[in-house]
């Protein structure tokens, strides 16, 4: 483990100490526990703009003009570039 030092605010003292007491759990673990439940949150998270892309991805796979739009495009580029004549 790791030794971290932490500033709280008083009612964040106040509270966890509180819950400590009733609970009977270590204010290290109870703070340990907030950690893992900000890690489980944030990876859920990111797993959900994941799931989002793909399916998002996924509803344009099959439309073909947005191949015939990359390549309209890439030839005006190369037009306005002087690469390519009209």
């Amino acid at each position: 483990m790791q030794r971290v030092q932490v500033f709280l605010h008083e009612d964040q003292y106040a509270a966890l100490k509180k819950i400590a007491h009733f609970s009977g759990i270590a204010q290290s673990d109870l703070i340990r526990q907030g950690v893992d439940l900000i890690i489980k949150n944030k990876a859920s998270q990111q797993q959900s703009w994941k799931q989002v892309a793909r399916q998002i991805a996924g509803v344009w796979q099959d439309h073909d003009e947005l191949e015939t739009n990359q390549q309209l495009l890439r030839q005006r580029l190369k037009q306005r570039m002087g690469l390519e004549r009209e």
